[in-house]
């Protein structure tokens, strides 16, 4: 028998992911899908994508920048966690967004340094980067799409 508080069949609160209608298109969203064999509950789930963001950030900025944190802004929005199954796992859908903050320091690009914090985060966290404008060589401007 599980432990209390553990579900033992959480295929039975399961919802299939879809996109999330909320989610802005000018800022950054972290999205975690935190399986749900490391984390029993939302709470757990929450805190783990919460300091594996802290730690990535923390790592990169001291690494590239020489200082601690990047993005430090509070976070303009969030929705979950919620238990969903979108890769044959269940899993936490926790997503959390930022404004755009990155910029480059010292010798490392605004484009190194988001590389740098994609491949410090944990395999279950993406970033979705604010899509942004740009002048193609005919002079129009045109939308990115997030990486």
């Amino acid at each position: 028998m599980p432990p209390a508080g553990i579900d033992p069949q959480p295929a039975s609160r399961l919802t299939q992911e879809s996109p999330d209608p909320e989610t802005d298109p000018v800022l950054d969203h972290f999205v975690a899908r935190v399986p749900y064999r490391l984390a029993d509950t939302a709470t757990e789930a929450r805190a783990m994508a919460h300091v594996a963001i802290g730690r990535a950030k923390a790592h990169t900025g001291n690494r590239l920048c020489g200082r601690a944190w990047l993005m430090t802004g509070a976070a303009s929005g969030s929705a979950g966690p919620r238990l969903a199954n979108a890769t044959g796992e269940p899993a936490w859908y926790y997503r959390i967004s930022h404004q755009p903050g990155l910029a480059g320091c010292g010798t490392a690009s605004r484009e190194d340094l988001y590389e740098a914090l994609e491949a410090t985060l944990p395999v279950w966290i993406t970033l979705r980067r604010a899509a942004s404008e740009r002048q193609d060589s005919g002079g129009i401007t045109l939308n990115d799409t997030p990486r």
